[in-house]
């Protein structure tokens, strides 16, 4: 078995993981009498409005995965179109939760008070009778583990597309490696906390820009091939 597989293996442990935890949460959501619904009604009544460019970016920043489908493709078995309605239906219900629950408990002015809305989201919420009365600690174990898997599956596809970047380089590899590795400690060592948040979010909009223009080059060379 190769390292790929074990590795869509241990995500696929993952979700199943954490996929009742994420049922529990909504379900909570759902029959709290504390809910703001004239919040989230509200919040409705913005769908018209343009976003500023920091929302933009972190909403964005969900569907950056894709990337990492070129070094799972080969491993993954093709979706039929049941699966794909099934797929879309669960995402979709995640990001409507991800947008609606903290606007429910704090409303829209609190939500953009708050550094960390998850976490202070859930540690709103109570269970009476459940093993753990908050559902915050649930919840940081969770993210701890979602958090694991996306960097092993980041640094796996990073690793993965270093090799393929390299694979003529010979011993000029390890000069990269190195320049690589000095860079992250540099930036760690001289960056303060709110410096690396600006960083990051430059990055993110390079990112962004990046991911569209590779979508792009994909576009044009699967017409370019399906025209020979």
């Amino acid at each position: 078995m190769s390292k790929t597989n074990s590795i869509l293996f241990m995500l696929e442990m993952t979700v199943l993981f954490v996929t009742p935890f994420l049922l529990l949460i909504v379900l909570r959501f759902s029959t709290d009498n504390l809910v703001l619904i004239d919040s989230i009604k509200q919040s409705l009544t913005y769908f018209m409005h343009l976003p500023k460019m920091n929302s933009v970016v972190s909403s964005l920043f969900v569907f950056t995965g894709f990337t990492n489908l070129l070094v799972f493709s080969q491993h993954i078995q093709p979706f039929n179109r049941k699966h794909l309605i099934i797929i879309s239906t669960v995402v979709c219900l995640v990001l409507y939760a991800a947008y609606f629950i903290p606007i429910g408990y704090f409303g829209l002015n609190g939500v953009g008070v708050e550094s960390y809305v998850w976490v202070t989201t859930i540690d709103s919420m109570r269970i009476d009778y459940f093993f753990l009365e908050r559902l915050v600690i649930i919840f940081i174990l969770i993210l701890i583990g979602i958090t694991l898997m996306y960097i092993i599956i980041s640094f796996h596809s990073s690793l993965k597309f270093f090799q393929m970047m390299t694979r003529d380089f010979g011993g000029l590899r390890w000069i990269v490696i190195f320049i690589i590795v000095l860079s992250g400690f540099i930036t760690q060592y001289y960056l303060e906390e709110f410096s690396l948040l600006k960083f990051f979010h430059s990055f993110f909009i390079f990112r962004i820009i990046s991911d569209l223009s590779l979508l792009g080059i994909f576009f044009y060379a699967s017409r370019k091939q399906i025209k020979t």
